[in-house]
C-alpha cells in the first residue's frame, strides 16, 4: 500500500511538470509578455513663422539717371507679395542751361561758331541740355509685388502717373543774314510757365528683409517722361516723350 502510494505521487509530480512546461510553451507563442515597458517619444515642434499682416508702410529712395531725384512713397502692404501706394519726388537736372530771361535766343551761323553779342551752340559747350528749370516733380500711384516669402527676394516695382515741370515753347525762326557774320539760323526757346506731362516707371530688383520688419531694396529699369528737355545741338527733339534708364535704391519701414 505505501508503495502504491509512493507511485501515485511521484506520477502526480511528473504530470505537473509536464503540464506546467506546455502550459508555459503556450504562453510564449502567443505573444504574450508579462513584462511591461514604457516608450518615450519626442516630437520636434516646428515654430511658425508669423505672417505679414496688413499695414501701413513708409518708403524712401532715391533715382540716379539723367537727374538725381528722391521720392517718398506711403502705401499699404498686403501680406508678402503685394504693395500698393502713392507718392510724390523731387528732380534735379543736372547740367541743365539756366535761362536770365523769358526768352533763349540761339543762333546757328553757317560760317562761325562763335559770335560776339549773339548765342550760338558753342557757348553752351558745358550744358547738355535745354530746360526752363532745374527742378520737376513727379506724383504717382505704386505698386510693387514680391515673389517669394525668403529674406531676399526679387520683386518688380511700376509707378504711373504726372510730372511737373517748367514749360517752354519751341520756335525755328529760320534763316537770316548778319553784315558782319554772314548768314544765320536762328531757334527761339520761351518759358510758358507750369505743365504736367505723364511720367511712368518700371523697376526690377532685389528686396532685402531686415529684422525690424523693414526692407532695403535695389533696382533699375526704364522712365518714361511725356515731353523731354532739347539737347542743345538737336534743338527740337526734346518734344518729343522721354525714355531713360535709371537705378532706385530704397528703403521701407
Amino acid at each position: 500500500m505505501i508503495i502504491l502510494m509512493k507511485r501515485i505521487f511521484i506520477f502526480t509530480i511528473v504530470a505537473a511538470a509536464f503540464l506546467l512546461s506546455d502550459v508555459t510553451a503556450a504562453f510564449a507563442q502567443s505573444g504574450v509578455v508579462t513584462s511591461s515597458s514604457m516608450i518615450v517619444t519626442r516630437t520636434k515642434i516646428k515654430k511658425e513663422r508669423k505672417p505679414i499682416e496688413i499695414r501701413w508702410q513708409n518708403s524712401i529712395d532715391v533715382t540716379v539717371s539723367d537727374y538725381g531725384q528722391i521720392s517718398y512713397t506711403g502705401g499699404w502692404r498686403f501680406g508678402n507679395f503685394l504693395y500698393l501706394g502713392f507718392g510724390a519726388g523731387v528732380q534735379v537736372h543736372y547740367k541743365v542751361m539756366p535761362w536770365d530771361g523769358d526768352e533763349l535766343v540761339i543762333k546757328n551761323f553757317a560760317d562761325h561758331e562763335s559770335v560776339e553779342g549773339h548765342h550760338t551752340p558753342e557757348d553752351y559747350g558745358e550744358y547738355d541740355l535745354i530746360y526752363p528749370s532745374r527742378i520737376s516733380a513727379p506724383v504717382y500711384l505704386h505698386m510693387k509685388f514680391r515673389f517669394l516669402k525668403t529674406k531676399v527676394s526679387p520683386y518688380l516695382a511700376v509707378s504711373g502717373g504726372m510730372l511737373l515741370q517748367g514749360n517752354y515753347e519751341y520756335d525755328e525762326r529760320g534763316k537770316d543774314y548778319d553784315s558782319d557774320y554772314g548768314s544765320y539760323t536762328s531757334y527761339a526757346f520761351t518759358k510758358a510757365g507750369i505743365e504736367a506731362v505723364y511720367y511712368a516707371e518700371a523697376m526690377v530688383g532685389i528686396d532685402l528683409r531686415l529684422k525690424n520688419e523693414s526692407n532695403l531694396y535695389l533696382g533699375l529699369g526704364p522712365i518714361w517722361a511725356g515731353k523731354g528737355p532739347v539737347e542743345i545741338h538737336s534743338y527740337g527733339a526734346g518734344i518729343d516723350p522721354l525714355a531713360i534708364g535709371g537705378f532706385k535704391l530704397g528703403y521701407s519701414f
